[in-house]
């Protein structure tokens, strides 16, 4: 595991590492899905938990691969037109391309993009991922979580910190 040092970020007190893509700008290397069913080979020998964030690149190899080799899906969207509209796209790509079972032991989490939500669009959202998904549950609107900079967990609301722990639950639940 050592010689996974240089490539992973240990994260500290929260006792997890993170393996992510270069922040190089100007490069464009991607791996494909040999690659990553190398890495994914590699890593299962060392973390009893991984957690891929695949993006809705459907069209990457190392996405399907990602897919494949997941042993449960978690779709995550905004309340949001745009994103709820992506999240369903992508569901109905999954479905396609014959990852029914997956989808259909999926945990949906909707996070609220802001203080104010659109109640019609979440009950429409909600409805419809509850006909594909295991379980689908919402995530408050917390201003904590806005900048994308390291997560402060004593910074999180109680209703964002339990909302999320029943989030780890449903996912849990799915394993």
């Amino acid at each position: 595991i050592g010689d996974l040092d240089r490539f992973v970020r240990y994260q500290g007190s929260a006792q997890f590492d993170v393996l992510a893509s270069d922040e190089d700008a100007a490069g464009a290397a991607t791996i494909g899905a040999r690659e990553f069913e190398q890495l994914h080979t590699a890593l299962r020998r060392f973390y009893r938990i991984i957690v891929v964030d695949t993006g809705n690149n459907m069209r990457s190899s190392n996405w399907e691969a990602a897919v494949d080799a997941a042993d449960e899906l978690v779709i995550v969207s905004t309340v949001r037109e745009d994103t709820v509209a992506s999240a369903v796209w992508l569901v109905d790509g999954l479905r396609e391309r014959g990852f029914q079972a997956k989808v259909g032991n999926a945990v949906t989490l909707l996070a609220a993009p802001s203080r104010q939500t659109d109640l019609q669009l979440l009950a429409r959202t909600r409805q419809h991922f509850a006909s594909v998904t295991r379980e689908v549950l919402e995530v408050p609107y917390d201003r904590s979580l806005v900048s994308g900079g390291p997560l402060n967990y004593k910074a999180l609301l109680p209703t964002t910190r339990e909302a999320w722990l029943h989030a780890s639950a449903a996912v849990m639940r799915g394993l």
